[in-house]
């Protein structure tokens, strides 16, 4: 896993399930800004199905999903076992003075409720974990790991590497990481503050390895798997500053269409999965992209690494297969807004539905990760 490329800057976070309607991120602080009724179900299994993301199944204090179990009570999150392994990384994530008052659960998402803030929990690739500090009080986040498990700080940072049988990173804004043998201490003085731990999906140079890594540095602006299946859509995201939004304008009958808002001076990525039923190809070689209707050029994921370290004016994109589905990798080389289109190389005439029935929460929270300083030049 690569170590030791974590700066300080804003991050935003999104989790998004089922929904009503098309979506953009809020900026600033805070939890689900919708809660319709969950729709889009065929979508969901199909989402599952994809191996992107799944509904979670709750029963007294236990929780479990395809790819996240644990316990809650009181707000106190313990065995936290992530991955279809079914892997114990955390035997236990405690807010102090958390305050606990409520847990809900829709789609793929657990959001646990207190006084100092919110905990949400993902059933997506990634087992998602992160807390917003909302309250003004100093609080004290403590993560005791599996047996097995190792925690090591980045340098000149406080966001810091899991390694073991399974890897991950944890991303702190606002707080000050100590370690000690198992146990890793944040602590969050009077004002805002998060912890965001994402599992790391694949060793080596592909796709996801590199979108891991671009999380590190900085370098991605968002993600989003959507799926859709008998007339509705099942979508999670992720948006990593106060000025992006992801919106997705149109999903199915041989194309996905997602509008990008973003303030950058230089160019960013966007991770965007699916399956291939959604956008009608046989294949990831079938896979095209469009940016504002016009074609991209596919490159490898390498490239579009290195197009983004020297800040290249040309539009690219990268396709790695998922099993049934595919992860596109797009480099946007300046912002204001745009339209990312996703497509077969045979693309249907047939309009695509709208992006209606989408969006259980879209929860937003503040910290860390920004650019290298090559990067901003």
């Amino acid at each position: 896993m690569t170590k030791s490329k974590f700066a300080v800057g804003p991050v935003f976070v999104i989790a998004i399930v089922l929904a009503l309607s098309s979506f953009a991120l809020a900026a600033g602080q805070g939890g689900p800004i919708e809660e319709p009724p969950v729709q889009g179900a065929a979508a969901m299994a199909r989402a599952q199905e994809c191996g992107m993301f799944g509904t979670v199944n709750a029963v007294g204090n236990d929780y479990s999903g395809a790819y996240v179990s644990f316990e809650m009570s009181n707000g106190v999150i313990e065995n936290y076992t992530v991955g279809e392994p079914e892997t114990l990384l955390l035997e236990r994530f405690e807010v102090s003075g958390f305050g606990y008052t409520s847990v809900q659960t829709g789609g793929a998402l657990v959001t646990v409720s207190g006084a100092m803030g919110d905990i949400y929990v993902h059933n997506n690739r990634p087992s998602i974990l992160h807390f917003t500090k909302a309250s003004q009080a100093a609080t004290i986040v403590t993560i005791v790991m599996a047996p097995g498990m190792t925690a090591v700080k980045a340098a000149g940072s406080n966001n810091f590497d899991i390694s073991g049988s399974v890897e991950a990173l944890a991303m702190v804004g606002n707080g000050t990481t100590q370690i000690n043998g198992s146990v890793v201490t944040v602590s969050y003085a009077s004002a805002s503050g998060s912890f965001t731990m994402r599992v790391d999906q694949q060793s080596g140079d592909g796709l996801r390895a590199q979108v891991q890594r671009m999380t590190l540095d900085g370098g991605l602006a968002g993600e989003m798997d959507i799926v859709a299946a008998q007339g509705g859509s099942a979508q999670d995201g992720l948006c990593y500053n106060a000025t992006t939004r992801m919106t997705a304008e149109a999903a199915g009958n041989g194309t996905l269409s997602l509008r990008v808002q973003a303030e950058y001076s230089h160019g960013m990525a966007f991770r965007i999965g699916t399956d291939y039923d959604t956008i009608g190809a046989k294949n990831a070689d079938a896979v095209r992209a469009k940016l504002d209707g016009e074609k991209m050029k596919r490159v490898s994921a390498g490239e579009l690494v290195q197009y983004q370290a020297e800040n290249r004016a040309e539009a690219a994109y990268c396709v790695e297969s998922s099993g049934l589905g595919c992860d596109v990798l797009v480099y946007v080389p300046h912002f204001s807004e745009h339209v990312v289109t996703i497509e077969s190389a045979e693309a249907s005439s047939i309009p695509a539905l709208p992006a209606v029935a989408t969006v259980v929460a879209i929860v937003v929270a503040a910290f860390a990760v920004a650019f290298r300083a090559k990067r901003s030049r």
